[in-house]
Parts: C-alpha cells; structure tokens; sequence
C-alpha cells in the first residue's frame, strides 16, 4: 500500500491507520497514534507509541492531524457518547490536550 501511496493511487490516513491497527493486534507499538483508549476522566490516550517524539511529523506525512487534536476530537466524541456517565463522575465537559501550533 505504501508504493501506492507514493504514485497517489491510495490514501496515506487510511495507510496510517492500517498499519497502527496490525501493529496493535501483533503487539507492536503504533506509529501514527490512532488507536487509542480512555483514562478514568475520560480522555482518549493512544496506544504505546514508537518514536513518539516524531509521531506528529509521521502523521503529517501522511496527512493526519496532529495527535493531540486528534486525541481531542476522539474525547469529545467519547464524552457526548458517554455524557451521563461523565456528568455522574463530577466531568461537566471534555478535558482536553494542548494542540502544538
């Protein structure tokens, strides 16, 4: 897929996401950050990262946004599917991550 890429015949996000999803299910640590989980207040949190000093260049190669605004869109997704729950646990709104500029 990655040669494919390369000529502009397939998506570099749906690659992104592909190969962090084998990567996850054969127990490696991601590249780009776009499996994650959710902590006890709610927060999306990706997945043990490779290199994750540069995950946000790799993601940009590939044309994904930076992972903390990623992060924070899959938050507030999780926080208005799961607003009751928050609202019980004292969290009135998503908490979310700093976006780098």
């Amino acid at each position: 897929m990655k040669k494919e890429i390369e000529k502009d015949n397939a998506d570099g996000r749906n690659y992104a996401y592909l190969t962090d999803r084998v990567r996850k299910n054969t127990g490696k640590k991601l590249l780009y950050g776009t499996q994650v989980v959710y902590n006890s207040k709610g927060q999306a949190v990706s997945r043990p990262l490779e290199d994750s000093a540069n995950v946000n260049i790799r993601r940009s190669e590939v044309g994904l946004q930076p992972l903390e605004a990623y992060l924070n869109q899959m938050t507030k997704l999780h926080f208005e599917v799961n607003k009751e729950l928050m609202l019980k646990k004292g969290i009135t709104e998503p908490i979310l991550y700093e976006v780098p500029k």
